[in-house]
C-alpha cells in the first residue's frame, strides 16, 4: 500500500482525474463546426483576413507582413515608429484583442531576421468574426 509503481508507458503521463467537461466541450464544438461545415468556416476566415490586410495595407505607416501564395487567417503587421507591444497596448485600450509574435519568443528567428524587425503584431479574425469588428 505503501509503494508506487509506475506504469511502463505512455499511461504515466496521465493525471488521476478525468476532463468529461473538456471533452464534452470538444465534442460539441466538433459537431458545431462539422454542421456549419469547415469548408464555409475557411471562406469565411479567408475572407475576414483578406479584408483586414486589405485595410491595414491603406494606413500611413502599417505594414503588413505576410508572405506566402496562401495565406491563412492569421494577419501580421508592424506600425512604423510603434514597438509591437505599443500596438498591443493601444488596440486592447481600444477592445480590440491581438497578440505579437518575436524571435526571442521562439518564432522563425531566420523570417525575423531577414525583414530587418523584432517583432509583428497578429490578429487572428473568425468566422464568428463581423465585417465591423475587422473594420475598426
Amino acid at each position: 500500500e505503501t509503494e508506487i509503481a509506475v506504469q511502463p508507458n505512455v499511461r504515466c503521463f496521465e493525471q488521476y482525474e478525468y476532463n468529461f467537461g473538456g471533452k464534452v466541450g470538444l465534442a460539441v464544438a466538433i459537431e458545431y463546426a462539422l454542421d456549419l461545415g469547415v469548408a464555409a468556416i475557411q471562406a469565411r476566415v479567408s475572407t475576414l483576413a483578406d479584408r483586414l490586410r486589405q485595410a491595414l495595407a491603406n494606413i500611413a505607416g502599417v505594414a503588413v507582413t505576410d508572405v506566402g501564395t496562401q495565406l491563412c487567417g492569421i494577419v501580421t503587421f508592424v506600425v512604423a515608429g510603434c514597438s509591437a507591444r505599443q500596438v498591443q497596448s493601444a488596440l486592447r485600450e481600444s477592445g480590440v484583442q491581438v497578440s505579437i509574435s518575436t524571435a526571442e519568443g521562439g518564432a522563425a528567428r531566420v523570417w525575423f531576421d531577414r525583414r530587418g524587425i523584432a517583432a509583428v503584431v497578429r490578429a487572428s479574425p473568425h468566422y464568428f468574426n463581423t465585417e465591423d469588428e475587422v473594420d475598426f
